[in-house]
């Protein structure tokens, strides 16, 4: 830890030390074979904003100060450069160079006027407890490393008013640099002083002063109420944020079942939300992703549970030491708070965390329907009136049965699952309740969503338009040359766009007509049968090749075309469908050979949509569906990218909004 003596103390030395101790750590050097010179990286603009939170800090601490005032302005001016700099991995070592020669000589003109006790008798001793702190050898420069705790504006905005002005008759220790995101201070009358992240100041009281010690850092008492629910949480662990969080087995391992505080969330290099955590017996602050930990929280209403099987209780969710009942199949009882996969046995404990822990593997929420949500305890039970709520008058009665009975058995036991499920499955079949995939597919969208498919290259022959080809793949909004004594509507080919495919060849064609006399298009009409046939052909191009389908002559991308409640498409997915299907919801059935029954068969149509489900979101993904802010996520895993986006995620807003509202989400 740096003192200041009191008798010494200046403003000046405050100001350059709160800079030395602060600024430094946030003028990283930028390293140009660290990021895309073309897209700045996160870690680049940090580095902007930094820039100009240093600059903020100096003006703060010191305006009317015309070193400062200085200071401040030649780091202004660094800002705009850098905005308007190119990033080039030359310009990027300018900075960095200007950067260090300024730091450097602050640090030489003031350490001077800073006294420090303890361990530094010099200023070249001092600058060696700098480095120390920052872990930095003697021939490396001070301006090396990236870590941005908070916000260095707001934080420092109340510092030399909010606590110089609140009774401190001087700072005497100050921490070293905080991992917690707060700074606590203590005066010359031995009074305590914490700063959060948001700048605000407040006296500790002696009998608030719950600590932990991290490196001379001391944290105010920690609300320990996250558990490490996974335990392959330490192998995504980082050291400092704006990393990106990845398997880091050199850190020590934070074992399911400890119990965690979370400081803050943060974003990492790629954007990725991760949490600050404070591991209880531990002294170091780390990094990991969020969906490792699981927060104890008090439910809005008790729950009535029933025991699947025996289990003996846990003292803290995710432990192993038992809190000494055992709990036997058939047994009842209520429930006042979870934590991920755990719930507490009301009554049970000394306090709001302690208690009686129950794997809800072992139990289950009964409501007395045996389909209720585990979240809220609510029916989940689906009838014929809620389904025309999302699909329309469409649907038919037949299909409430399958779908309560594959969605139970599928697991889809809370409100969210639910909201998920329908929102994918009614962007699907859409207002007409249609289980086949519409084939009224238009020239000009085939062009532009297939360009990458080597079944369909001829497609992009100008020759296919000019010479009236795709009229023997298309039926929908066609149109061909008309002949000079045609006496019928004519139209005009308008909006030409010119379509290239992965192979280079293109094609320009119209993408949209509208009627004008003594134009030169007229409109083709085909009856039902050249359409099906027009329809088979196109199809059996478009899904060629790929996910278990053949070639275009063996009609699997017309066999295996979307159909059921999610528009199953691929003979692959058929068959992984098929297994799934009978190991997860106990319905034996070969959709490769019986492809047709997914538009035909309610029972069919549904167990294709849930199995489907089961295994494209195996494992823990499935748990992703048990929550109600990722609707956009959730439609990626299902999709396999963000086709139908964003009505996939109206569909969820308004179907977790009104009839699948759950009051624990």
């Amino acid at each position: 830890m740096i003192c200041i003596s009191p008798r010494e103390f200046a403003y000046p030395g405050l100001k350059i030390f709160l800079f030395i101790a602060f600024g430094y750590v946030l003028l990283a050097p930028l390293s140009a074979q660290d990021m895309d010179l073309s897209d700045p990286s996160e870690e680049y603009v940090i580095a902007q904003r930094s820039l100009l939170q240093v600059g903020q800090l100096l003006a703060t601490l010191g305006p009317s100060d015309e070193e400062y005032a200085s200071y401040h302005e030649q780091f202004t001016n660094l800002q705009s450069q850098l905005k308007a700099r190119d990033y080039s991995e030359e310009g990027i070592e300018e900075l960095n160079e200007v950067l260090q020669k300024l730091s450097f000589e602050v640090l030489e003109r003031f350490l001077s006027n800073l006294k420090l006790t303890g361990n530094a008798k010099t200023p070249e001793e001092a600058e060696d407890e700098i480095r120390r702190l920052f872990s930095l050898g003697r021939s490396e420069p001070l301006v090396d490393t990236l870590m941005v705790d908070w916000s260095i504006d707001s934080l420092f905005a109340t510092l030399p008013t909010g606590i110089l002005g609140n009774g401190a008759a001087g700072l005497v220790q100050l921490a070293s640099i905080p991992t917690s995101g707060q700074l606590v201070i203590i005066d010359t009358e031995n009074k305590t002083w914490v700063v959060d992240s948001e700048g605000n100041v407040k006296r500790i009281g002696d009998n608030e002063k719950q600590y932990v010690m991290d490196e001379g850092m001391m944290v105010p008492g920690l609300d320990y109420e996250y558990f490490v629910s996974d335990d392959d949480a330490w192998r995504r662990l980082a050291e400092a944020p704006y990393s990106a969080v990845k398997p880091t087995p050199d850190l020590p391992k934070v074992e399911q079942g400890k119990r965690v505080a979370v400081i803050e969330t943060v974003k990492d290099g790629r954007g990725k939300e991760v949490a600050k955590i404070m591991v209880q017996g531990q002294s170091d602050a780390i990094y990991t992703t969020l969906n490792y930990l699981s927060k104890v929280v008090k439910l809005s209403k008790e729950l009535k549970y029933k025991m699947l099987a025996d289990f003996e209780s846990v003292s803290l969710p995710y432990g192993t030491e038992k809190a000494g009942k055992s709990y036997v199949k058939e047994t009842e009882f209520m429930v006042d708070a979870r934590c991920g996969d755990y719930v507490r046995v009301k009554g049970e404990g000394d306090d709001r965390i302690e208690g009686h822990w129950m794997s809800k593997d072992a139990a289950v929420v009964d409501c007395g329907t045996g389909f209720c949500c585990q979240r809220c305890g609510e029916d989940l039970t689906l009838n014929i009136a809620k389904l025309q709520i999302i699909y329309g008058d469409k649907i038919a009665s037949s299909y409430v049965e399958p779908l309560n009975t594959a969605l139970k058995k599928g697991g889809f036991n809370t409100h969210a699952s639910h909201a998920h499920f329908f929102a994918q499955s009614k962007k699907e079949v859409g207002m007409h309740f249609s289980l086949d995939e519409k084939p009224n597919l238009r020239l000009h969208t085939v062009l532009r969503i297939h360009a990458k498919k080597a079944a369909v290259k001829h497609f992009f022959q100008q020759t296919f338009w000019n010479d009236e080809t795709y009229l023997d793949y298309f039926q929908y909004y066609v149109f061909q040359k008309a002949a000079e004594d045609y006496k019928g509507i004519r139209y005009q080919g308008t909006n030409e766009k010119r379509f290239t495919h992965s192979s280079n060849s293109s094609i320009q064609v119209p993408t949209f007509f509208i009627v004008k006399k003594e134009e030169r298009y007229q409109k083709v009409i085909f009856n039902d049968e050249e359409k099906n046939a027009r329809n088979k052909k196109l199809f059996s191009y478009i899904y060629a090749d790929k996910f278990g389908n053949g070639a275009p002559s063996t009609e699997d991308g017309w066999n295996f075309r979307g159909r059921g409640l999610i528009h199953l498409t691929w003979r692959e997915n058929y068959k992984r469908a098929s297994t799934a299907s009978g190991e997860k919801l106990e319905y034996l059935v070969d959709w490769q050979t019986n492809y047709t029954t997914l538009s035909t068969n309610p029972k069919d149509a549904v167990y294709s949509a849930v199995a489907y489900f089961l295994f494209k979101l195996n494992g823990d993904k499935f748990k992703k569906l048990h929550q109600s802010d990722n609707a956009r996520e959730i439609s990626i895993l299902v999709n396999g990218g963000l086709e139908g986006w964003p009505e996939r995620g109206d569909n969820f807003d308004e179907l977790i909004g009104s009839l699948f509202i759950c009051e624990e989400q």
